[in-house]
């Protein structure tokens, strides 16, 4: 099942009609609205929105591949019409008229490029733009990645959580470009220096079976990589992503390479789009070019303009960016296939010869285009109605379901029917005024139906809960049909979370187990209303994502993805604690009520060296009354001689079902709200550590958990921030520590500037986490009292060897005596953006290095500066600490007690 790019999933998902459809789509073929059944899994269950072509069956049903019902897997292909490029915090979408003419012109064109890179924002926009509005292709973008290594600058989430935003950023982008989005199973492991490496780690088959079978479902004529082999990328993932693209290319067309059922496909030519970043230059005047600048007016912009925005949407990684007008050449040098000279497109076909069946239509086509009315775009409607008769009587190949010709037959049947809705000013939505709903639920759903036509337009039915529920209604021309239904919800349906999280990590990799091959860029099982109606006797059928809709009383209405989650939530106090040698804490467990009389008991599971002490007043039922009620619980928990790190869980009994999932929701006003479940556990994390300080100021940077960290560790922490800095006493503070690129994102530092130097000079310590200095992140304050640069260098390898400079230096003995032992068990990186070149005044700390580098002294410098210290560190606090690594615990107590 494929979805087209360019919609809301708020948009209908569109099944063409047929009288064995029809009788599917009966009461007695699907048996429940709310259910998923292997014989109607169009109109149910789990949607896609890659947007790709997913495995029908394996898709909806867990079942693995073996096990499909072949007509069934072949005909449902052929039949459903999924619309969506992914939920978002918008009403359904309405098209201009502008665009309507737009799509008419895409939709007589055929031709498919395919584009290769490693991570969220490694694309290029303004390519992918113009392919899309000038060229008038279909366009996808494969990141390899989610991004889950990256930094992030509007938020605290690192990892996954982080690489859920930067999914959300991606999908943002291709509504602003028109393109399509897809991933691997590959995880953003951090930064690698070197290609061998990210192909060791990702298991390089696993990745090249992703992106083979990616290719043989898209069938590209072109495929684009951003990077080279040879590694001007800059970063291991980057050439590895043109490596794995390579390979692809060759693989594909390979018959003995084996992707499940896909058969070969043979792209026609690939291309590394070379590049022009920085210093580095690999443009040339006699590599084959086109202009990308170009201007568009019937989108209104040049496709600079559009890549800036679309670019923009990677907010998290700072990349905001200015609109370019104006010629802007692009470059290509060929690597592989029928060769060209002076263009990437020379000799290919991109008309209805694709589809030799409904040549027809091109002529259809074209007459709808010349007599396009913009200010009456319904009239067009009559002329696609003939379109789709024609395409209803191409004869689907059930023999080659993966064939060119039944991809492009299928791709053209979705993005008619999607051109007649919008032609036809036809909008409809399903909502309910809740943010979240509970399997077995009862709740109030809103049917909203309207037109634009002049034609009749016939709603003949809508069903909800296995219940004809509006029938037989003709609504003329702008009547809006709204009408509300208390409905319950089936207990099967599907928890709201990233599918790609479910199974978690391994080796590197997700382990998506609702998709076979990793690419799509989310599934997502909301409830599902279904809607029948015809178009001048045309009959359309639709499933409609149910949404939260609601009234922001600044943003408006506003609608949200709806969140199915289970009966009762758990939530901890923190992700993880430290017991500080060996102190007793007060953990805290919140059970949340996600529906209505929510009664049963409540469990902990504590490993061995632990010792819990439960408060008597602390009963272990559960009665919570009312949606939203929190019920917490408080115990007391000591570590034991010899205790180790471990996870305590707790889970509730309600009814005899098991419910142990915790619930949070990253709400960012750039993307859809986003939902995620995981195992309600905390960390608990013995610490033999001493202290001697007791105050600390942390001024914010970019977003961190440091803080948190050093309240558990039982510092005082008071923030300092731009409304009181020049209120605080700095005197009375111990130590100031600032936040990761602090001094890259707040100006009002340099106010702050010569206060903190005459703290440090009366005998204050400040720590200074990393910052980055460079076009993209250049410092915009003074932050060192001595001359101190900023580079690039970095170690990635978590386990490199840490070797002491002078091991008698007083940050390796006070107040904790520290040993190599200490730099054991930390995640992802040692540091990154080290100090270089710097005053005579700096002294190093600490020596360490790649594998194959040379040894690199600038992880953490110290600088005496009248009676007090100043330091800059790189090392990866801000990931070690809220991991709970003792070693790097610490180490920055030391820093901070220097």
């Amino acid at each position: 099942m494929e979805t087209l790019p360019y919609f809301s999933c708020m948009q209908p998902i569109l099944i063409s009609a047929s009288k064995f459809l029809s009788g599917l789509f009966s009461r007695e073929g699907c048996g429940g609205a709310w259910h998923r059944h292997t014989h109607c899994l169009p109109i149910v269950g789990r949607v896609a929105v890659s947007p790709q072509q997913p495995d029908p069956v394996r898709m909806h049903t867990g079942a693995r591949p073996h096990e499909n019902n072949s007509f069934l897997k072949v005909f449902l292909m052929a039949v459903a019409v999924f619309v969506s490029s992914g939920l978002r915090a918008q009403a359904p979408e309405q098209w201009s008229s502008a665009k309507i003419l737009h799509e008419l012109q895409r939709f007589n064109t055929f031709g498919s490029v395919l584009y290769i890179a490693a991570h969220p924002d490694d694309e290029n926009t303004r390519l992918i733009s113009w392919l899309v509005g000038e060229q008038k292709l279909r366009v996808s973008y494969v990141s390899l990645t989610r991004g889950d290594g990256g930094q992030n600058l509007i938020g605290k989430e690192q990892g996954p959580m982080l690489g859920l935003i930067r999914t959300q950023e991606l999908l943002a982008a291709r509504r602003v470009d028109g393109a399509e989005q897809y991933f691997t199973r590959a995880y953003d492991f951090g930064f690698s220096k070197s290609p061998d490496e990210t192909l060791n780690f990702w298991h390089q088959d696993s990745i090249l079976k992703d992106l083979v079978a990616l290719v043989r479902r898209l069938k590209p004529d072109v495929m684009i990589c951003r990077f080279p082999t040879t590694g001007e990328g800059g970063h291991g993932h980057h050439t590895a992503s043109a490596i794995l693209g390579k390979l692809a290319f060759e693989k594909a067309a390979d018959p003995n390479y084996i992707t499940g059922d896909l058969p070969a496909w043979q792209t026609k030519r690939i291309f590394w789009n070379t590049y022009s970043f920085g210093t580095v230059n690999t443009t040339s005047e006699d590599q084959i070019s086109l202009d990308a600048g170009t201007y568009s007016p019937l989108l209104g912009a040049s496709y600079g303009e559009i890549a800036s925005l679309s670019r923009s949407q990677h907010k998290s990684q700072g990349f905001g960016t200015s609109a370019q007008r104006g010629e802007v050449k692009e470059y290509f040098i060929q690597w592989g296939g029928d060769t060209v000279r002076k263009d990437i497109f020379e000799g290919l076909d991109f008309s209805w010869n694709r589809l030799p069946e409904a040549k027809q239509v091109n002529a259809l086509i074209d007459s709808a285009i010349l007599s396009y009315n913009a200010t009456h775009p319904a009239e067009v409607v009559p002329i696609l109605l003939q379109v789709k008769k024609l395409m209803d009587n191409v004869t689907f190949d059930f023999q080659q379901v993966h064939s060119e010709r039944n991809t492009w037959y299928q791709h053209k049947k979705r993005a008619l029917d999607q051109l007649i809705l919008q032609a036809s000013g036809i909008w409809m939505s399903a909502s309910v005024t809740e943010p979240s709903v509970v399997p077995g639920d009862s709740v109030q759903l809103r049917f909203d139906f309207i037109h634009r036509y002049s034609g009749k337009v016939k709603l003949e039915k809508v069903m909800a809960a296995d219940e004809e529920w509006i029938k037989d209604v003709s609504p003329a021309n702008n009547q809006l049909i709204s009408q509300k239904k208390q409905i319950r919800l089936d207990t099967s349906l599907v928890y709201t979370t990233p599918y790609w999280l479910v199974s978690g990590i391994v080796d590197q990799r997700f382990v998506p187990e609702a998709d076979v091959f990793g690419n799509a860029a989310e599934l997502n099982d909301p409830p599902v209303v279904y809607a029948f109606f015809s178009i001048d006797g045309h009959s359309f059928n639709a499933i409609l994502p149910v949404q939260h809709r609601y009234v922001d009383p600044v943003a408006g209405e506003l609608f949200q993805p709806l969140m199915v989650l289970p009966p009762v939530t758990l939530q901890w106090s923190e992700d993880v604690m430290v017991f500080p040698n060996n102190i007793s804490k007060t953990v805290k467990l919140n059970v949340k009520a996600q529906t209505a009389n929510v009664k049963g008991k409540w469990e902990l599971a504590i490993p061995s060296g632990w010792l819990v002490e439960t408060n008597p007043s602390d009963l272990k039922n559960i009665s919570l009354k009312e949606k939203g009620e929190v019920q917490s619980f408080t115990f007391i928990l000591t570590p034991q001689s010899g205790a180790q790190a471990v996870m305590v869980s707790a889970k509730c009994i309600i009814d005899g079902k098991v419910y142990g999932m915790s619930h949070k929701v990253l709400e960012y006003d750039h993307i859809p709200r986003q939902s995620v479940l995981n195992k309600a556990e905390i960390k608990v994390v013995p610490l033999d550590v001493k202290m001697e300080k007791k105050t600390v100021g942390y001024i914010p940077g970019a977003g961190d958990d440091i803080p948190q960290a050093l309240v558990q560790l039982g510092y005082q922490v008071t923030e300092i921030n731009e409304g009181n800095f020049d209120r605080i006493k700095l005197e009375e503070l111990d130590a100031i520590v600032t936040g990761v690129r602090a001094y890259n994102n707040h100006k009002w530092l340099n106010d702050a500037y010569p206060l903190l130097m005459k703290y440090v000079e009366n005998g204050g310590n400040l720590l200074v986490q990393y910052n980055t200095n460079n076009r993209l992140g250049p410092l915009v304050a003074k932050m060192s009292p001595y001359q101190l640069d900023i580079t690039r260098d970095r170690v990635t390898d978590e386990k490199s060897e840490v070797r002491f400079v002078s091991a008698d230096h007083s940050v390796l003995k006070y107040p904790n005596a520290l040993s190599h032992q200490d730099f054991e068990g930390w995640i992802q990186e040692r540091g990154i953006y080290f100090a270089g070149a710097r005053a005579a005044e700096f002294e190093s700390i600490f020596e360490m290095n790649d594998p194959g580098e040379k040894s690199n002294d600038g992880s953490t410098v110290i600088a005496a500066y009248g009676k007090g210290h100043f330091i800059y560190t790189g090392l990866a606090f801000f990931r070690q600490l809220p991991a709970g690594v003792p070693g790097a615990y610490k180490l920055f107590v030391n820093l901070l007690e220097k």
